[in-house]
């Protein structure tokens, strides 16, 4: 059988640009080729991957597409992301180790603090600053607006629920 010429042909971001050695799988033989990407790496693939389309480059595209669709806000690793987010698990996720506090008391978190960037909106407007936590001025009350304000870990603690038991 005839061996059909692929070289210079363009696959997506990938060129062919040699024969490569052919490799083995399950006692079948697999033809690969060398590509250029258009973005100047080299590698070797299966012709078979870059004809039915699964291989469309080296890997630069699918880098930049996931890196720009994880990065919505660039603020998942600041703290006040991690306030945002923990204070959604407790009210939200079961599976959190302090649900029965928060969702499982009913308690919430407003609409428009499902979106980060409403919360930091509000969180810059309202005194945050790295360190402090956030704070329910009605311990009953939702995550919301008119019922939080930004205070130390000490006013924090003074301000807890006690969950235990006094005995006499």
């Amino acid at each position: 059988m005839r061996k059909i010429e692929v070289i210079g042909e363009v696959f997506g971001q990938l060129i062919v640009v040699s024969e490569a050695e052919s490799r083995t799988s399950n006692n079948r033989k697999i033809r690969f080729v060398k590509v250029e990407c258009s973005c100047g790496k080299s590698k070797e693939v299966s012709l078979n991957a870059l004809r039915t389309g699964k291989t469309k480059s080296c890997g630069c595209h699918r880098k930049m597409v996931t890196g720009d669709m994880s990065r919505i806000h660039g603020k998942s690793t600041t703290p006040l992301y991690y306030v945002w987010k923990t204070m959604r698990q407790r009210c939200h996720n079961p599976s959190n180790q302090n649900y029965d506090y928060y969702g499982g008391r009913g308690i919430s978190v407003c609409s428009s603090w499902n979106d980060f960037k409403e919360f930091e909106s509000w969180a810059l407007a309202n005194g945050y600053s790295k360190g402090l936590t956030i704070d329910r001025t009605d311990p009953n009350g939702n995550y919301e607006p008119s019922n939080c304000e930004w205070v130390t870990w000490k006013d924090q603690a003074n301000n807890r629920n006690f969950r235990g038991y006094l005995s006499d």
